[in-house]
């Protein structure tokens, strides 16, 4: 029998990879776990399959505990895979390292989908960080065009400029689509544009020759030479000057850099991104931008929403930065209270996520365990009118004044305010119209401590 019928035939997906992350092998039951194409799983190697760790962060092909690491004989990883609509799928994993003359340093895998095996045990993966594609969280539909677009922009090798508000992660997408393209082994490199003056932009970018003006003690290449094999990117590419602009359109068309100080031409292969926080393209009717060089730069646009516009994705989003804090502060915040993520979903963040990950820094500062609350928020955030107003609006059952009195408040009363509220005696105390200390007297009159 053929070998290769023979292992499509098993009940286990099976792949062969080399060190290099390269897929040789792969048969049918894991083209079906994983979801993808043959064609895309060869192209793009290990990193197509999406395995994932139980926290739901991606696992790279070059982090420390790659599936795939030299050295190792035997290999075993509980993890999970993204499967078909991004649904995780908890799976065995096993490696050995095998001998096959056509493949350098190869090893044989079988994934066991334990889903399929009766009382095996597994606890899902950790749902709530939501869909995670590169760092990038959301499940809102926004977030998965983006993805899609990220993924249609990966399959070539064409111009991407990045639109949308600071802090909406463009360089992350700018890093993903670098990494799911088939430039992802060579180098990433990043240029702030509005970080620089122009003389030192100019050779940031080009790169100078020893001498060419005071301080340049030796040749420099710039991070168009950099990025030779790789990615550019360009952030804060509207805020450039003209004369950069001419230098940057012929650098674009032509893919020839001439370092600052000499005339020699340098031939880059590159791919470029760029983004930018401006409306560019007004720019460029009004003359601010140059035209020709816009119309280089934005062959296939990508827009970001503002957080505001996605609030589907702000708790996801909030419960992976308490994570990550969690691991840099060494404490356990266990999430946000009822009202404290009322709060924060009904917050205009015109900060975007930066905005939102300042926010709950500044609440580990105050709080060393437990729920983050409402009075934890920076001030700004915990009065703002808006989350006042879209808190009533949204929650009917959320009052900004209770229907309670403090005399009217019955045991029965007080007992289920207790269970709806997880027995947080702040947000109880808060949904009832009183104190905190009011409340334990209550509970204390009703022999209920």
């Amino acid at each position: 029998m053929n070998k290769a019928k023979l292992m499509d035939d098993l009940p286990v997906g099976i792949f062969v990879a080399d060190s290099n992350f390269s897929v040789h092998f792969i048969n049918k039951v894991m083209i079906e776990l994983s979801g993808k194409t043959r064609s895309m799983i060869t192209r793009r190697g290990i990193s197509a399959f999406g395995f994932t760790r139980a926290n739901g962060e991606l696992m790279q092909p070059h982090d420390n505990d790659c599936i795939c690491k030299k050295g190792e004989k035997v290999i075993q990883r509980h993890l999970y895979i993204s499967g078909k609509n991004g649904k995780l799928i908890p799976v065995f994993i096993s490696g050995v390292r095998s001998e096959i003359p056509s493949i350098d340093d190869p090893i044989v895998f079988t994934v066991t989908d334990l889903t399929r095996i009766e009382g095996c045990g597994v606890l899902p993966a950790k749902q709530n960080s939501g869909t995670i594609f590169h760092n990038i969280i959301g499940e809102s539909e926004s977030m998965i065009n983006l993805f899609r677009h990220i993924e249609l922009a990966s399959n070539s090798d064409v111009t991407v400029m990045i639109l949308g508000e600071s802090g909406t992660g463009k360089e992350l997408i700018a890093s993903a689509i670098h990494n799911e393209s088939f430039r992802r082994k060579g180098p990433f490199v990043k240029v702030n544009c509005s970080s620089l003056v122009e003389t030192l932009l100019e050779s940031e970018l080009f790169g100078h020759a020893k001498g060419s003006f005071t301080g340049a003690v030796n040749d420099r290449p710039g991070k168009f030479e950099a990025a030779h094999g790789g990615t550019l990117f360009l952030d804060e590419i509207g805020d450039i000057s003209p004369s950069i602009q001419v230098k940057l359109l012929r650098a674009v068309q032509e893919k020839i850099v001439t370092r600052v100080g000499e005339n020699k031409e340098r031939k880059v292969d590159i791919r470029l991104i760029t983004a930018t926080n401006r409306d560019i393209k007004k720019m460029a009717n009004d003359g601010a931008f140059r035209e020709d060089l816009f119309f280089r730069l934005n062959v296939f646009p990508i827009k970001t929403t503002p957080l505001r516009e996605r609030k589907k994705d702000i708790l996801l989003i909030a419960r992976h930065i308490v994570e990550k804090l969690n691991t840099k502060h060494g404490k356990f915040i266990s999430g946000l209270t009822r009202s404290a993520m009322e709060t924060i979903v009904n917050y205009k963040w015109t900060g975007n996520v930066r905005e939102l990950e300042n926010a709950l820094e500044y609440a580990f500062v105050l709080r060393s365990e437990g729920e983050i609350e409402v009075h934890d928020l920076p001030e700004e955030i915990r009065s703002s009118k808006t989350a006042v107003i879209n808190r009533s609006a949204d929650h009917p059952d959320v009052k900004t004044k209770s229907k309670y009195s403090r005399a009217h408040i019955s045991k029965e009363d007080l007992a289920q305010t207790l269970e709806k509220f997880g027995y947080s005696r702040k947000e109880a105390a808060d949904h009832l119209g009183i104190s905190t200390v009011a409340l334990w007297k209550k509970m204390k009159k009703f022999g209920m401590i």
